[in-house]
């Protein structure tokens, strides 16, 4: 099985490797070496980071947080790496830290490079269409089906005294009004079923002035959708505008044609490429007087009669994939129009764009293979899924392991049958969520019953994707149900532990009653008598007329020194006035007594009317004595403030000191502060502590009211 996964990972695809914290490597793929250029001698003692270019390190103050434990996390970021000879090259990274590991990272590396330079160019191309299209003189904008404003050029914002920004998405009937009886849509309409179509307009200009156009339209694909290009014409003012129109008439028919052979289904690029010139000859003024040049790569087409001048326009495109180029030449005693100018960059771009699309897609069906074995060998079960209709997609074979007899269109729910309610109710919530787009991604753990009734536990991390043109998710789950059975097993462990504290106090609380009732039995009342022996004495020498021996008198104040020692000694150990009086007389009478034993002072603030059972008492008692002894021996405070009251739902049992304080972050608790925690757990409350150095220290626990 290793050995099979280990040449899954060498045969993949796409580069994979396997990082450290440190960002050093511990295993790479045959692709990422390929794709580096570097031996796994060379790319081992590399530090992946010493591959980054230095304008993108930045990124990687973020990356340190995938290896902070308790989930598994992923971050994907646009990288230039540098190969063996300094060349950059442009890649698509995904770095995955497992919560089970959280010292390595694994990381996807994938070629981007040819993306990004179609990107440039693309931007590149764009600026060119601008050009054309502001180039054209008169108006020109462009619609969708609907009539909506898709693109125009700045005559048209000068005319109608509209900002850019107000005219995307206008619908042309709140500028454009039909000279004539025939309505705007229905216009369109017609233009749709002939392919073109000519219609007199007025024009509502921004000094709320009217203008005259002839609107020549014809239908295009335009941002991959149907619309229509529109070229206005002031017939007011210019008389030679039936020639100019028909002149762009040809162009706009050239275009239109060239877009349509690229975007057949069966488009073959040299074969258009060799019909290209002549097109382009007709399209121009004087054709008689035009010749047209087209090159890509090692291909060569010419038009009817071609003859090289030097009155020529040039437009080439550097793609790596057609090295596009076409020339046109002209009689010398002819001039370029702007227009023609713009005619040859726009077919350019046409066709470097169809030329990107056809290659681009030959790469894909190319890669899909080794895509599908990566889909198939990744650990983990995964379904991508339509959000409309549910149904699935795309699914690995270890879904099919698991779950049986599933295929592709069954709808999702069937990994759910058998589930209860509130699991059905909480799906559908999310799938409202990616719907509704409140949802981008999510992650949650869910319960499936597999086919012999077994519970299977799932960590499922879902992402919205475009899949086969549809709206989807892509699931993967990751197997937990041994670790949710180790926690439960965990938590019936710590269930016990806690009862066996709890035990273990009580045990030490019915001990220490003991030993307090013997001390009150026993030594106290036998030292009371010996106190009254003492006193019975000193009376009798008193009525004889007899001295006291002063050794008597110290003897008399060291028995009743001793009774005070002794119960004090039992009141620590289990104090019975609680019973007698209540626990807040009992922490009166605690703090009264300690009076004679430090050098602070005490203010108390107690709710007399709150009434606690026992084992809170008792609980609190201890930890009020367990602070007292931390304040007198390190606090060096000069005040100590008992509180005890009701605080909206909670009831707060606190101490507070003006002493020197101390970090609560860094401080070692040690023992007592551990018996606190443990006390205030037990009496179903949770203890708190609160300090700075120099700014004293409050401890305390908090509870709820209904307890």
């Amino acid at each position: 099985m290793l050995n099979y996964l280990e040449t899954i990972f060498n045969k993949a695809q796409i580069g994979i490797g396997v990082l450290t914290s440190n960002l050093e490597w511990l295993k790479v793929n045959n692709s990422l070496l390929n794709l580096l250029g570097y031996s796994g001698e060379e790319l081992i003692h590399t530090s992946f980071l010493d591959l980054v270019l230095e304008i993108d390190r930045h990124y990687f103050t973020s990356i340190e947080s995938l290896f902070s434990s308790g989930e598994e996390k992923n971050k994907s970021i646009q990288l230039r790496l540098i190969g063996k000879n300094n060349s950059v090259v442009w890649t698509e990274v995904d770095l995955v830290a497992d919560s089970d590991n959280v010292d390595h990272l694994i990381i996807y590396v994938k070629d981007i490079s040819d993306e990004k330079e179609r990107e440039i160019e693309l931007y590149k191309d764009s600026h060119v269409l601008d050009r054309f299209i502001d180039g054209v003189p008169g108006l020109l904008f462009i619609t969708n089906v609907n009539g909506e404003l898709l693109r125009w050029n700045n005559n048209f914002c000068k005319l109608t005294g509209c900002k850019a920004e107000k005219l995307k998405g206008k619908h042309v009937n709140e500028i454009i009004q039909s000279d004539t009886n025939t309505n705007i849509e229905a216009f369109y309409e017609d233009v749709i079923v002939n392919g073109q179509g000519h219609l007199d307009v007025i024009i509502n200009t921004c000094d709320k002035s009217t203008s005259k156009f002839l609107v020549s339209s014809l239908v295009i694909i335009f941002e991959e959708q149907i619309g229509f290009l529109n070229i206005g014409v002031d017939i007011t003012e210019k008389a030679s505008f039936q020639f100019n129109l028909q002149e762009r008439i040809k162009e706009l028919d050239c275009i239109n044609t060239i877009s349509s052979l690229v975007n057949d289904s069966n488009f073959e690029p040299m074969k258009v490429l060799s019909e290209i010139p002549d097109m382009v000859k007709k399209a121009f003024c004087y054709p008689d007087k035009t010749s047209v040049y087209v090159k890509s790569g090692l291909s060569e087409f010419t038009s009817t009669d071609f003859e090289e001048t030097s009155n020529c326009y040039n437009s080439n495109s550097q793609d790596s994939d057609s090295e596009l180029e076409v020339t046109v030449c002209l009689s010398p005693d002819i001039e370029f129009l702007k227009e023609e100018y713009s005619l040859v960059d726009t077919i350019v771009i046409i066709l470097t764009t169809a030329f990107k699309r056809h290659y681009a897609g030959k790469k894909l069906i190319e890669s899909e293979r080794g895509y599908r074995t990566l889909f198939e060998s990744t650990p983990g079960l995964i379904v991508i899924w339509d959000v409309e209709t549910l149904e699935i997609q795309e699914l690995n074979n270890q879904v099919v392991d698991q779950f049986g007899d599933i295929e592709n269109g069954s709808s999702i729910f069937t990994l759910f049958s058998g589930r209860p309610k509130s699991e059905i109710d909480r799906f559908h919530e999310i799938v409202r969520g990616y719907r509704e787009g409140r949802l981008e991604q999510s992650r949650g753990t869910w319960v499936f019953s597999l086919n012999d009734n077994e519970p299977l536990y799932l960590d499922v991390s879902s992402y919205k994707m475009i899949y086969n043109d549809r709206q989807c998710i892509f699931s993967i789950g990751r197997d937990i149900t041994e670790i949710v059975s180790a926690n439960k097993n965990l938590e019936i462990s710590n269930e016990r532990i806690r009862k066996l504290n709890f035990d273990l106090i009580q045990a030490r609380e019915n001990e220490q009653r003991r030993i307090s009732r013997d001390l009150h039995d026993g030594i106290q009342q036998e030292l009371v008598a010996i106190l009254l022996y003492l006193r019975i004495y000193f009376t009798n020498c008193k009525k004889l007329g007899k001295e006291v021996d002063s050794l008597l008198v110290k003897l008399e104040n060291m028995a009743e020194n001793s009774i005070r020692s002794v119960r004090k000694i039992a009141r620590d150990i289990m104090p019975d006035e609680i019973l007698q009086n209540g626990f807040v007389a009992t922490i009166e009478n605690f703090c009264q007594e300690n009076l004679d034993y430090t050098d602070f002072s005490i203010e108390l603030d107690l709710n007399r009317s709150i009434k606690l059972d026992m084992n809170k008492s008792n609980q609190l008692y201890r930890i009020l004595q367990e602070s007292f002894s931390n304040i007198t021996k390190y606090a060096k405070a000069k005040k100590v403030q008992v509180f005890l009251d009701y605080v909206g739902d909670e009831i707060i049992f606190s101490i507070a000191d003006d002493g020197i304080g101390f970090d609560a972050d860094t401080i070692d608790k040690g023992i007592g502060f551990s018996g606190m925690e443990e006390r205030a757990m037990l009496c179903g409350g949770e203890f708190f502590t609160e300090s700075n150095p120099g700014q004293g220290a409050k401890v305390g626990v908090v509870f709820p009211k209904s307890h």
